[in-house]
């Protein structure tokens, strides 16, 4: 009885092993059982039949990865085929001490006139530059390639220590943000007056406090049109307003700058 359990047993052993031994042999073959295959850092992305400056890594301590790419099949389930298969490229960088940084760097290295691309949305309209300095975020480059129809993509997302990109192209063409429609005079003044008076860099704890005078015509604050408003201290004496500042509103409310009269420069605010 005891001979028959231990033989029992040791079978179970030898099949354990065997499922193991399969299991690296499929991860050595390499045909699909992997998710991902380290490599050395990339010089170059081709995108589109062109090569492009890839992120640069100096740091030998960095990992790199080429990921598989997930495809819906024509039955709407999920599948993954090699990268190589697929127009797009996945890259995970492991080991990042700042990946913030470094993709802001990047960008502002690919967002030149000389290389092409610009900061786009999910619509590939240009749109502003995400917060690099947060944890976690995103941004997507992109270039209208030389098919038409087609954009060179690169889209970056960081978190804590990695950083992935997917380069390939997109069906589309960048386009340029929408004009906001204009504010009237007493649209900008009721949208200041509803903003707390620390968000612009003044005292009190309400604009109430202050009198807002809308400045007729528009300026360009880096090359964003913006209205100027003049804020006044309302010490409830009458001619006795002191000047507390000078801001500038874009049209579509999203910059809101404060003059530093003795630089003469304008500084983004709230």
């Amino acid at each position: 009885m005891k001979r028959k359990k231990l033989m029992v047993i040791l079978a179970a052993v030898i099949l354990a092993g065997a499922a193991c031994a399969a299991i690296f042999l499929l991860k050595d073959r390499g045909d699909g059982a992997e998710e991902r295959k380290e490599i050395d850092p990339p010089t170059s992305y081709r995108i589109g039949g062109v090569d492009v400056a890839a992120l640069p890594v100096l740091n030998e301590e960095i990992a790199v990865y080429r990921e598989t790419v997930k495809q819906e099949t024509q039955d709407g389930e999920e599948s993954e085929e090699a990268p190589s298969a697929s127009d797009a490229v996945v890259y995970r960088y492991e080991g990042l001490e700042a990946p913030g940084s470094l993709v802001e760097a990047y960008a502002a290295l690919m967002d030149t006139a000389d290389t092409g691309f610009c900061i786009v949305d999910d619509t590939l309209a240009e749109t502003d530059a995400p917060d690099y300095e947060a944890e976690e975020g995103s941004v997507h480059l992109a270039r209208n390639g030389a098919e038409e129809g087609k954009v060179m993509s690169i889209q970056m997302a960081w978190s804590q220590g990695c950083c992935i990109v997917t380069a390939g192209t997109l069906t589309g063409e960048i386009t340029e943000p929408p004009v906001p429609e204009a504010m009237t005079i007493s649209e900008a003044a009721d949208y200041v007056r509803s903003m707390s008076p620390s968000r612009l860099g003044l005292e009190g704890t309400s604009m109430q406090e202050y009198n807002i005078y809308v400045i007729d015509g528009t300026v360009l604050v880096d090359g964003i049109p913006c209205i100027r408003l003049n804020v006044y201290r309302d010490d409830g004496k009458a001619e006795t307003n002191e000047v507390a500042g000078i801001y500038f509103l874009s049209a579509d409310k999203a910059h809101i700058y404060k003059l530093d009269v003795k630089r003469g420069v304008a500084e983004e605010v709230g």
